[in-house]
This record gives C-alpha cells, structure tokens and sequence, in this order.
C-alpha cells in the first residue's frame, strides 16, 4: 500500500493494483469560498496551492472515492477536470445524483452491509458524525446554501487478502460508531482527519488532537495517518498541535503526520 496525501482530505492511495483518488479539492489557492459570518475570518479555501499539478493527480487513476460532497472534497474544478467515465464511490443516492448531473457515467453508492467490489479489493462504507450538534449544523446549512447533517459523511473499509485493512474515517469526530467499526474491522491502518475544523456556531466537525488519541487507544496496534490540516479556512489545529500533544501523550510514534505532497509506503 502506497499513500500520497495532497491537500486537506484529497490523497492518492494505491491498493490492491488499483490507483484511488480520496476527497479531490483541486481549486487554486483561494479558488473557493470565504464565509466570514459563518468561520470568523475573511481567509478564502483553500489556503495553499496543490503541491502537484493536477494533470499529475489524475494520471493513472482507477476510481475516486468521495466521502461527502462539501466543497472542500469534492469541489467543482474536480468535477471540470476528471473523466467523466471514471468509476465513483458515494455515500448515497443524493451524493450519486449530485455526481451524475455533472456529467458522470458510473457513480456507485457504498453500502455497510454489503462489500463493493472493484478489481480484488472490497470497500464498506461506515458511518460517521460530522460534529455532535445535528441542529446547529442543519440550521448552519440552511444559511449557507447546502444540505448540512451529522450523519451526511461515510468512512471506508478497505479490504484485500494482500493488503492491510485500511480505514478511511471521513469528516468525523469521535464517537462509538467510529469505536464499532474499529472493534468489527480491526484496521491495521487508520487515516482521520484532524485539524479540529469548526463555524462560529457549534462545535468541531473534524477530529481534535484528543479525539486522534482516543483512535490511538481503541486501535493500538494501528498505524494512523492525520490529514486534513491547514487548507480550510475554519480549520483550529494545526499539525503541530498533533505533533506536540501526540509526543506529550506517548502516540507520536504510531501517527503520520503528512505535509502536502508527501508519499510512503504503509
């Protein structure tokens, strides 16, 4: 297994001879959106450039995985420049039908009961919490234009008789459905999205550096890899923050920190 993080949640991950694409964002630096009513400052996603050039993103993949359809991972110059006949694995039908109307063939909806095959290697969609207060976030979606709920975000179980059990765990913070899915799948690597992402109103909608922790304890045999760091522009934690409390609570070890554009084998 080959793992290439990029940008915020968007990675490339090489599995079971097939070449994934996660969560792409590709905008330019400040290509997106700027919510300053809604984040507290006038900063505009993304914050940095992509490390690679899109062209290079996009070389050889298989199939793109999409974890929900915020912006921040899967945006409109994603939809622009990918094949339109690519294979694409969605949470549900809504984010299927969103996918289609932009011109794609082959949009797949994940289930959690049954395995999806592609090539040799199975995928389970999990479930996830993009925060803990369901209210406020819908409430937050209505003003914003977007359709806004705790549980409108899946993980990904990656499975091959090669291949370590990969756990892909979305936009969610902690809670027992993630410590479920570690108990059933036992995961041999875990990649999260950290940064303690979060609005104004409500509280984080990614995992904070103690949430990471509590991954690290149910899961202690895993490696875990913590992206989602330093392009949004609500993010509250950097990867230092993780680095620091990781070290000071004895994990640091067991994580990947990655910068933008780096690679390795897991």
């Amino acid at each position: 297994m080959k793992f290439q993080h990029i940008r915020n949640a968007t990675a490339l991950l090489d599995y079971a001879d097939k070449r994934l694409l996660i969560d792409p964002m590709f905008a330019p630096k400040h290509g997106l959106l700027s919510a300053p009513a809604f984040t507290g400052n006038t900063d505009i996603t993304p914050l940095v450039d992509l490390p690679v050039p899109v062209e290079e993103i996009m070389a050889g993949i298989d199939a793109v995985i999409v974890t929900h359809t915020h912006p921040d991972h899967w945006d409109r110059f994603a939809a622009q420049a990918l094949d339109k006949s690519l294979p694409i694995f969605v949470q549900s039908s809504d984010d299927q039908k969103l996918i289609q109307s932009q011109g794609f063939q082959d949009v797949r909806v994940l289930s959690e009961n049954e395995p999806a095959a592609f090539g040799n290697l199975s995928m389970f969609k999990t479930p996830g919490h993009h925060g803990t207060q369901d209210q406020v976030l819908r409430e937050l979606g209505v003003k914003l234009g977007l359709q806004l709920a705790i549980d409108q975000v899946m993980g990904v179980i990656f499975k091959h008789t090669d291949e370590k059990t990969l756990y892909l765990a979305g936009d969610t913070v902690w809670y027992d459905g993630l410590a479920k899915t570690i108990a059933s799948y036992k995961p041999e690597v875990i990649i999260v999205n950290g940064s303690a992402a979060r609005m104004i109103e409500g509280d984080a909608l990614t995992m904070t550096v103690s949430d990471i922790e509590q991954v690290a304890l149910k899961a202690p045999l895993a490696r875990i890899i913590a992206v989602h760091y330093g392009a949004v522009n609500h993010y509250t934690q950097t990867r230092d923050d993780l680095d620091q409390y990781a070290s000071e609570k004895g994990f640091r070890n067991r994580i990947e920190i990655p910068e933008d554009g780096e690679s390795f084998q897991v």
